[in-house]
This record gives C-alpha cells, structure tokens and sequence, in this order.
C-alpha cells in the first residue's frame, strides 16, 4: 500500500509508524472495489480499551499502540466498496508475566463494528481465534495455521468453494466463503495437533462479496505439500545458524 513516489509504500505493518500510516494516510484515500487487509501482531486488552501492538510497542505499556476502535473506524471509513481485514491478533491470550490476564478482542471489535453498521460499506472481518483461544503456529508451513488458509483462500483455492451457509459452487470465492473455509479448516487442525480449539469467527456488514476466482487444482494438500520444502529447508537454515 502506498501514496505516491515519494512516500515509500507500506510493505508491512511493523512498526507504529506504519500503522499510523496506514490509518491516517493510506485508507482514507483507498477508492477500489476491494480492499484485503491482512494484520498478524498482538492485540491487548485493558481497562482503557484494546490496542494493536507493532513490533516497536513495549508490551509493558500498550497504550503506546494504536487502539483497535481507531482502526477499525478507519477501516469502516475508507471509501473502498468492500473491505477484507484478516486480524491474526490472538497469539497471546493471557501472560501475567506482562500483567495480561485474559485477552476479550471479540467483545471489542463486535461493539465498534456494530456501532456503525450503516457506515461500513460492505465489510468482513475475520479474527483468527475466539476468547479464550490461542493462535496457533505450525512448523511445517512456517506460519501460523490461520495465516496458511487465508493465504490458501486467496490464492482461490478450490476447497473453499461452495462452503457457509450462502456458499454455492460457482467459480467465484466469496468473503463468506473464506471466512467459513477458514472456520473449519483451522479448528480441525488445532484438534488434530494442538489437542486445543482454535474456531476464527467472523463479522459480517452488508453484501457478501467476491474475493477470487477459483483454481480447480488447487486443493489444500497439494497447497501445503508445495510449501513443505521450503519450510523443510528454513529449518535446515535455522539449525546451521
């Protein structure tokens, strides 16, 4: 995401610059069908409010982030016609080491999203895990399970295809669509090897909309067979170091 020649885009959202960037600058002026934000950083709860906390953010004070409402407004606000955010924000629930005991991002996002239905355009909000959950990693793709799939969905991965409650087998991926591959996908594998649940959830305002076309040969396990070498390799990379 950027602005212009002379303002460096916005590769990633590392630091709180970046961040304020992106909500001062960058979506007030975002006019395109469709806007696909993808946020993985920590999230924290506190009596003042939630905040997101870039890599530069001292965990001990999160208020130094950049508060969830604010984002959230500004997403809502932007003059995109439908809006994708992906939050992976749930890596950490509680850790009183840093006084966090527990971590309610659910209750938060649901009060500012439903406090401006009618300004939000058509919007889908997937949060990687509910209350009380932990976003899982795994080894073998070198990311976080949430982040494999949604990356999988927008690739249009054909197993997403037709799924929710509005899903139908058409060639087209819809934001439902994505939200309820993930759903399913990402719970079935953190039963399977985290012995724990790990269900995203998402908030839907206005229509649905399309995402991506669908690629026929694209199913999950040849998805994640394509990215094992590589992870295999960055292991072997890391153990040399």
């Amino acid at each position: 995401l950027g602005l212009s020649a002379d303002r460096p885009p916005i590769g990633n959202l590392s630091t709180e610059e970046d961040l304020y960037r992106l909500v001062n600058e960058v979506l007030p002026v975002i006019n395109l069908d469709s806007l696909i934000l993808f946020v993985r950083m920590h999230a924290v709860s506190t009596p003042s409010g939630t905040y997101l906390l870039p890599a530069d953010c001292d965990p001990l004070r999160p208020q130094e982030g950049l508060p969830l409402r604010r984002f959230l407004d500004a997403v809502m606000d932007s003059p995109a016609t439908n809006k994708l955010v992906l939050m992976d924000v749930a890596q950490v629930d509680y850790d009183p080491n840093v006084g966090w005991f527990g971590n309610d991002i659910r209750h938060h996002i649901e009060r500012a999203l439903h406090s401006r239905p009618d300004e939000a355009g058509n919007l889908c909000l997937i949060c990687s895990a509910d209350g009380g959950q932990t976003s899982w990693s795994s080894v073998t793709v070198q990311q976080s399970v949430f982040g494999a799939v949604a990356s999988y969905c927008l690739h249009g991965g054909v197993d997403a295809d037709g799924l929710g409650e509005r899903g139908r087998r058409d060639g087209l991926l819809f934001a439902g669509e994505v939200a309820a591959c993930l759903e399913q996908n990402v719970a079935d594998w953190s039963l399977r090897h985290r012995s724990a649940l790990q269900k995203p959830f998402h908030l839907q305002i206005g229509d649905d909309f399309p995402i991506a076309g669908v690629n026929a040969l694209l199913t999950l396990p040849t998805f994640f067979a394509d990215r094992e070498p590589l992870a295999r390799a960055g292991v072997a990379r890391n153990e040399q170091r």
